[in-house]
C-alpha cells in the first residue's frame, strides 16, 4: 500500500503540472518558452505567492516537510518556483539509465512536498476560476431558474428555496 501512495505522489506531481501548462503555457513546450509564458502570467505569479503564504496544513504540521518547503519555495522567487516545477516535470518525464539521479520508485517521498504544493496551487487557481464563473449574477439567475429532476421524479427549482 505504501508504494501505491508514493507512486501517486509522482503521478500527481507530474499530472498537476499539466494544469499549469494548459492554462498558462500557451502551447509552448520548450523549457525557456514555457518559463517565459508562466512568468508573463500575473494570475499564475499571484497564485504562487499565495501558496507561499497559505502553506498547506500537512506541511506546516510536519517539521521535515516544512523545512523542505522552506528550502524549495519560501526562499525562492515566484519565477524560480515556476522554473522548479518546469524542471521537475522534465526530470519526471525524461528517463534514461545514464542518469545516476534518475527517478526511482523507492524514492517517491522526495516528491511529497512538490505534490502537496502543486495540488494547493492548482486548487487555488481552479477554485478562483470556478467561483468567478459560478457566482456571476447571470449564472446565479440561470441556476435559480433551472429545474432539476430527482431520481424519484420530483422537480426542484432552486429559486423556490429562498
Amino acid at each position: 500500500m505504501y508504494m501505491k501512495k508514493d507512486l501517486l505522489m509522482r503521478y500527481m506531481t507530474y499530472n498537476l503540472y499539466f494544469v499549469l501548462e494548459t492554462l498558462y503555457g500557451n502551447g509552448k513546450f520548450k523549457k525557456n518558452q514555457i518559463l517565459r509564458e508562466f512568468c508573463s502570467s500575473q494570475e499564475l505569479l499571484d497564485a504562487i505567492e499565495y501558496i507561499k503564504k497559505d502553506i498547506e496544513p500537512e506541511i506546516v504540521s510536519n517539521l521535515n516537510l516544512f523545512r523542505e518547503f522552506d528550502q524549495k519555495f519560501i526562499k525562492k522567487t515566484k519565477e524560480e518556483i515556476a522554473e522548479h516545477f518546469i524542471e521537475l516535470r522534465g526530470f519526471l518525464h525524461h528517463h534514461t539509465l545514464n542518469r545516476k539521479d534518475i527517478w526511482h520508485p523507492a524514492k517517491q517521498r522526495e516528491y511529497k512536498v512538490d505534490a502537496i504544493t502543486l495540488l494547493a496551487l492548482c486548487h487555488h487557481i481552479l477554485s478562483a476560476k470556478a467561483i468567478d464563473v459560478i457566482f456571476k449574477e447571470d449564472r446565479l439567475k440561470e441556476f435559480y431558474n433551472t429545474t432539476v429532476l430527482t431520481e424519484d421524479g420530483r422537480a426542484i427549482r432552486w429559486g423556490d428555496q429562498k
